[in-house]
């Protein structure tokens, strides 16, 4: 459930975490999804406290690519 806190969709219950890239380069390297495998390496790491030597990026399988877009309170929202 996502904390209470949070901007967008506080309260509600969703994925553990996602791989969305932020604008650095390792995450920008398109090669390989690399910068997507980054980004998810990163993102366990902030939000499970995952360390990134427990999650090796080449072990990392991307399943699939999509677009959604949800709005969450009138003024903020997803789009990604």
């Amino acid at each position: 459930q996502r904390s209470a806190t949070k901007v967008t969709f506080p309260l509600v219950w969703t994925n553990t975490c996602c791989s969305h890239p932020l604008y650095r380069e390792s995450e920008l390297i398109s090669e390989n999804h690399l910068g997507v495998r980054n980004a998810a390496q990163r993102k366990l790491l902030d939000e499970l406290g995952i360390p990134a030597e427990d999650v090796p990026v080449d072990q990392f399988v991307p399943l699939s690519r999509m677009l959604y877009k949800a709005p969450s309170d009138g003024k903020w929202g997803e789009h990604e």
